[in-house]
C-alpha cells in the first residue's frame, strides 16, 4: 500500500467565506506531513476557456465585479455544457496534467501530492469527483456565519474599489 497516496480535497464554501485562509493552514499542515500541496483555483480554470478569457482582465479590479463575472461565467459554461459538473471536469484535466508533470503519466497518481480544489459550487462537482477518485477525494464544507461573510466581502470590495 502507499504510504502518501495521491488525495484530491474539494472545498466548499458559501460566497464571502474565507477560503484562501483554510488553503493556506491546509498547506502548511500537508507540508509537515510530507505532501505536495497543490491549489487548484476552478475560477481561473475557467478562465482559461476561450469563451471566459475576459475574467483574467477583473483580477486587481472591484471584486463585486469580479466575483459577479466569475458566478455567471460558471453558470454559462455548467449550462452550455448541459452538466452541474462541468467545472469539475476541468479541475480533472488539471490534475492529469499536474501529474504527467511529475510521474510522466497523467493516469499514474503522484505519490505525496495533495490537490486542493478552490472552490466547489455544484452539487454534480461532488458526485463526480467521488466517482473518480473515490476514498482518495475529500470534500470540505468550511463555514463561517453570514455577518462575517458580508463583513470580509464588504471590506474587500471596499479595498478593491480605493
Amino acid at each position: 500500500q502507499n504510504p502518501r497516496p495521491e488525495i484530491v480535497v474539494g472545498l466548499i464554501g458559501a460566497v464571502g467565506t474565507s477560503l484562501q485562509s483554510v488553503v493556506d493552514l491546509l498547506c502548511q499542515e500537508l507540508r509537515r506531513a510530507d505532501y505536495d500541496p497543490k491549489e487548484i483555483r476552478l475560477s481561473s480554470l475557467l478562465s482559461d476557456c476561450h469563451r471566459h478569457t475576459h475574467l483574467k482582465d477583473l483580477a486587481g479590479g472591484p471584486e463585486d465585479v469580479r466575483i459577479d463575472q466569475s458566478m455567471e461565467a460558471g453558470d454559462k459554461f455548467r449550462q452550455g455544457a448541459n452538466r452541474g459538473d462541468a467545472v469539475a471536469l476541468l479541475s480533472i484535466a488539471k490534475i492529469r496534467e499536474l501529474r504527467r508533470s511529475k510521474t510522466g503519466e497523467s493516469e499514474v497518481p503522484a505519490e505525496g501530492t495533495a490537490y486542493i480544489l478552490n472552490s466547489l459550487k455544484h452539487p454534480a462537482e461532488l458526485e463526480t469527483l467521488r466517482e473518480v477518485y473515490g476514498n482518495s477525494f475529500i470534500a470540505l464544507s468550511v463555514y463561517s456565519p453570514r455577518h462575517k461573510r458580508l463583513e470580509d466581502l464588504s471590506k474587500r470590495i471596499a479595498q478593491s474599489r480605493e
